[in-house]
């Protein structure tokens, strides 16, 4: 987490905690300048930085700035190809120090029970979530006999007003089986996609990963996504594609998987045998693990081969 004034923990705090575990590797998620504080403060120990979403396009003075900083880690973990692919191209020197390990989840947990005809949307209440392009995509799809369950987290005001408009956008758009949530717990979201034979994911920006496509998966929901980020490679060849901002493509992926019970029945099987094969969360602790452990016996090789003679 962030240190300094303001913020729960400060840098003291930190370092002594880290001082007292004495780890071999420092992982710190998300924030650069934290990580580079750790660095001042443990110059022995590897810092890796996780990074689990796209990086701003930097400024000139800014990207000066974030080489130098970036430059004292170690490490740099990304959650999907696509946002390393983005990072690499503003700072390409930093390609042999940055991995990729996706997230993972625990298909134990997130499993199908069931299955009921209903659609599921699963994020945040935001606008570049493609909230208005999903409604205006069920109203013309004209699924009679589904229900379209919006699981929304608002997190601030804008979010809440965002979830207001929607609920008078269902209600202008004549989508009379509809079921607002909000800030479910995630037992409650599994129970949410545990039943939905569909889950539509459409978003209009690029994400850095494509958590709620393999929950839903998981889940044994067939998936309508945009290919947006991480999105592509959480679903893989199993997903249902459609451009961003396009209600129409939203509306003819549904009609073809509500006019075709088997196909969204053996998506949602395959779905799930991906997401298990490829992302459940004991495979990727496991990469992880290596990743850790490669930057560690690289470090001290690196240090065997720079030790002055004595």
């Amino acid at each position: 987490m962030p240190v300094g004034s303001g913020h729960q923990v400060d840098r003291a705090q930190v370092k002594q905690a880290l001082k007292d575990d004495r780890p071999d590797v420092i992982v710190v998620h998300q924030h650069l300048r934290t990580a580079t504080q750790i660095c001042e403060d443990f110059p022995s120990t590897p810092v890796v930085l996780h990074r689990h979403g796209r990086t701003k396009q930097d400024k000139l003075l800014r990207r000066l700035l974030n080489q130098r900083h970036y430059g004292e880690l170690e490490a740099i973990l990304w959650v999907s190809t696509a946002i390393r692919t983005a990072f690499l191209q503003q700072y390409p020197q930093f390609t042999d120090r940055s991995w990729v390990v996706p997230n993972g989840i625990d298909t134990t947990l997130w499993v199908p029970t069931k299955k009921e005809n209903r659609l599921a949307y699963v994020g945040r209440a935001r606008d570049d979530k493609g909230l208005s392009d999903l409604l205006e995509g069920v109203r013309r799809a004209g699924l009679d006999g589904w229900t379209l369950d919006m699981v929304l987290a608002i997190h601030d005001a804008e979010e809440r007003a965002t979830a207001y408009r929607l609920k008078q956008e269902a209600v202008r758009l004549g989508l009379s089986r509809i079921r607002f949530w909000e800030n479910l717990s995630a037992s409650q979201v599994r129970g949410v996609l545990g039943a939905a034979r569909i889950a539509v994911a459409p978003s209009r920006v690029q994400e850095g990963f494509g958590r709620v496509v393999i929950e839903a998966m998981s889940c044994g929901a067939a998936v309508v996504a945009t290919p947006s980020g991480g999105f592509k490679e959480a679903g893989g060849s199993h997903a249902f594609y459609v451009r961003p901002n396009s209600p129409q493509d939203i509306a003819g992926a549904l009609q073809a998987l509500v006019s075709d019970p088997a196909q969204c029945e053996e998506r949602g099987r395959m779905g799930r045998q991906h997401v298990m094969r490829h992302f459940d969360v004991r495979s990727v602790a496991r990469q992880f693990d290596e990743m850790v452990e490669t930057v560690v016996h690289g470090v001290a090789a690196t240090r065997r081969v720079t030790a002055p003679v004595p």
